[in-house]
């Protein structure tokens, strides 16, 4: 059992609810047998798994979280009430969502859905799908630009403004538009 262990069941066991009180008081964790070491360390390996990354990306989305961390203005000291140095590892690493998604929901194009604010990898995916077409967009000098691959209503919810070519040219009693009739879409 290495010396790790030892530190984080010594450091992470409390004997009131306030989390003010050490359980290990003047003992060594040392002298417990290697069973009920072992039962410790996977009572606490067993809390911490509701600390897992995507969990906690997942709060990180939650207007309860968002709310008051856009008016923290990016400082975790004013949200945590704490000094970074003083946060815990969990506390950090929600934070650096917040901060993420942060920059994500004020860059995107469109609302997102509640769909994606309840699943941040479909949040991320449409950001990155967003991202990736404003790329192509924006090299674009003529503000026209043919994308493959996505269909109208996606680059409509990505907040494009998407265009069908065959309903264009219907709408002109044509069958096929010419280029100078594409240039003027």
């Amino acid at each position: 059992m290495g010396k790790t262990n030892y530190y984080y069941i010594e450091k992470c066991f409390f004997r009131d609810e306030e989390l003010k009180t050490k359980f290990w008081i003047n003992y060594n964790l040392e002298n417990l047998s290697e069973d009920d070491f072992n039962f410790l360390v996977k009572t606490y390996t067993e809390h911490c798994q509701n600390f897992q990354s995507k969990t906690l990306e997942r709060i990180s989305l939650l207007p309860i979280f968002l709310n008051g961390f856009y008016l923290s203005k990016n400082n975790p000291q004013t949200f945590w009430g704490k000094p970074i140095i003083n946060l815990t590892l969990f506390q950090s690493e929600i934070f650096s969502h917040g901060l993420k998604f942060k920059s994500i929901l004020q860059e995107l194009r469109s609302e997102p859905t509640e769909e994606m604010l309840d699943n941040p990898e479909k949040l991320i995916e449409h950001y990155n799908s967003t991202k990736n077409i404003s790329k192509l967009v924006d090299s674009k000098t003529d503000g026209n630009t043919m994308v493959f691959g996505v269909s109208n209503k996606e680059l409509n919810e990505l907040g494009f403004d998407a265009k069908d070519l065959s309903k264009e040219a219907k709408r002109k009693g044509k069958s096929s538009l010419s280029m100078d009739e594409l240039a003027a879409l």
